[in-house]
């Protein structure tokens, strides 16, 4: 979606970012991604790619 969304014209507010160790409670949401960016109206959206228990 990510990619889709960047050949589209989407402007993204930087790169995607894959959660690691230490950086996100619980550990079940280790290796999930975020990309955020600005809908027409302004308003701060992210997509997330969920991974480990957040995926099920």
């Amino acid at each position: 979606m990510y990619q889709r969304m960047e050949d589209a014209g989407y402007d993204f507010l930087g790169d995607d970012y894959t959660f690691i160790a230490g950086e996100v409670i619980p550990d079940a949401a280790l290796g999930t991604r975020v990309a955020c960016f600005n809908d027409p109206d302004g308003t701060n959206l992210e997509i997330i790619e969920p991974k480990g228990g957040f995926a099920d």
